[in-house]
């Protein structure tokens, strides 16, 4: 049981954190899969598989798991944190009897809209063109011959994509950018990023109230007369970033009946359904603490996970006395030497 702990507790510190960079919903996550056959405030890929090895099965609403010789004190802190920025991205399709022409016609759709965002209060230089790719576009001829003929694929036109990334400070100003890019038959809007600034201050935050809340922990148990050795103790930490793009869950609508048909008797043809996304933030019943609990538009979820293991000694028995390191000095007089936390 000791061995396998150990190895647990070690693993968690191979897994790779989230990145900072958040992502809204656009028409590429209707590209994903999403599984909503279980919890939806489940976590998505590796933060996921994390929280689950943090959970013990048994582990109460205190945050402290007893085995037969030791405890476990885990500390989860949530925090909200709106985005400071945002980044949209829209992409273009353009076709043309030839490169240049395809070129020529795209390049004024995109300068009629970025004159109409500078109008809107935002900069050409929050604006980025990514050129996508150049292809030509073939269509089939055939050549007749006296006893037979062929199918030819001859070049007639070009084919030229390009994405747009503007940059906003507020979210209220994607409707106002949607409008413009309708304008000019813009309608793919592919992603919204999100970023945060600082995030590091954010994390120390957390941090911060999570040893608190794991010291508060130890005065809980030294009140019931538990005797832990904190001398050698055993700690892992995960700090994660959930993004809001994988925190979107699909649905359909539930039901369309008609009471008419019913009291008729006749047949009812049933319509497609709309599938569409809603956000659903984490749950706040994993977490000790949250931070910013309201909610009301997509945010960057900083998450904050302390776990650290005692050992639990015998009634009456004292904890070991840390290693003291003494160095003699070219006098002859001894001097203790500090190492590490000691």
């Amino acid at each position: 049981m000791r061995f396998l702990l150990i190895f647990w507790l070690a693993a968690l510190w191979l897994l790779p954190c989230q990145s900072l960079l958040a992502q809204s919903s656009g028409n590429a996550n209707f590209k994903q899969r999403y599984d909503i056959s279980g919890d939806p405030n489940d976590f998505m890929g590796n933060v996921q598989q994390v929280q689950t090895r943090y959970r013990p099965q048994d582990q109460g609403a205190t945050g402290m798991t007893f085995t037969d010789d030791a405890v476990i004190l885990s500390s989860r802190i949530l925090m909200n944190v709106k985005a400071d920025q945002q980044l949209a991205v829209f992409n273009l399709i353009q076709l043309g009897e030839s490169a240049a022409q395809a070129n020529d016609i795209m390049n004024q759709r995109i300068q009629t809209f970025i004159t109409s965002l500078e109008k809107a209060g935002i900069p050409k230089q929050q604006v980025f063109i990514d050129v996508v790719s150049q292809m030509p576009i073939f269509e089939t001829e055939v050549s007749r011959k006296l006893f037979s003929k062929n199918f030819l694929e001859v070049p007639k036109g070009f084919e030229l994509q390009k994405n747009i990334h503007i940059l906003f400070n507020r979210s209220e100003q994607l409707d106002e950018i949607m409008r413009l890019a309708a304008e000019q038959e813009i309608y793919d809007l592919i992603k919204v990023d999100y970023f945060v600034h600082n995030s590091h201050q954010h994390l120390d935050s957390l941090r911060a109230m999570a040893v608190a809340h794991i010291l508060s922990q130890l005065e809980v148990l030294a009140e019931l007369g538990i005797t832990l050795d904190t001398v050698h103790h055993v700690m892992t930490d995960l700090p994660a970033v959930i993004v809001p793009a994988e925190q979107y869950r699909s649905y359909e609508t539930f039901a369309s009946s008609s009471i008419e048909a019913v009291s008729k008797r006749t047949g009812v043809t049933q319509v497609q359904k709309s599938n569409s996304l809603y956000y659903q933030p984490l749950s706040y019943s994993r977490f000790d603490r949250v931070v910013n609990p309201v909610v009301l538009e997509p945010v960057v979820q900083h998450t904050y996970t302390l776990q650290v293991r005692y050992k639990i000694l015998p009634r009456g028995k004292e904890a070991a006395p840390a290693t003291q390191y003494l160095w003699m000095t070219p006098q002859g007089n001894l001097m203790p030497v500090k190492v590490g936390g000691q």
